[in-house]
C-alpha cells in the first residue's frame, strides 16, 4: 500500500514539473486564498514553488536516478517545499497550513543532496 502511495505522489509531482507555470499558478492562488498571504509571502512562496518544480525536473531527468529511487527523492524535494513555505508563514498561517513535521521526518532526509549521494554509494546513511 505504501508503495501505491509513492508512486501516486511521483506521478503527481512529475505533472507538476511537466505542466510547469499552470500547475505553479493554481498552488499559488490555492495558497494565497486559503492562508491569506501578503504580497510579500506570494513572491517568496512563487520562488520557493519554481525551486520545488526545477528540482523536480533535475530528478525527473537524472540517468543516475532509477525510477524506483525517485518517489523517496521527490518526496524529500515536498518535505523540503513545506518547510520552506512554513518558513513565511506567519503563526496563525502555519495552524492553517500542515502541522508541522515530527524531528524524526527531518532527520530521515538531512537534504536531497546527502540522499543521492547514499542512494549512490559516495557516503554512508547519517545515524
Amino acid at each position: 500500500m505504501r508503495w501505491r502511495n509513492l508512486v501516486w505522489f511521483a506521478l503527481v509531482m512529475c505533472s507538476l514539473a511537466q505542466a510547469q507555470s499552470p500547475a505553479l499558478e493554481q498552488r499559488l492562488r490555492l495558497l494565497t486564498r486559503e492562508l491569506d498571504l501578503t504580497a510579500s509571502q506570494q513572491a517568496s512562496v512563487r520562488h520557493i514553488l519554481e525551486g520545488q518544480q526545477a528540482a523536480v525536473r533535475a530528478v525527473l531527468g537524472d540517468p543516475r536516478v532509477s525510477p524506483p529511487e525517485r518517489a523517496p527523492v521527490i518526496g524529500a524535494i515536498q518535505e523540503r517545499t513545506a518547510d520552506q513555505i512554513r518558513g513565511v508563514l506567519d503563526e496563525k498561517q502555519k495552524e492553517k497550513y500542515y502541522k508541522a513535521k515530527p524531528a524524526a521526518a527531518v532527520e530521515r532526509h538531512p537534504d536531497i543532496q546527502t540522499w543521492l549521494d547514499v542512494a549512490h554509494g559516495k557516503r554512508q546513511p547519517p545515524g
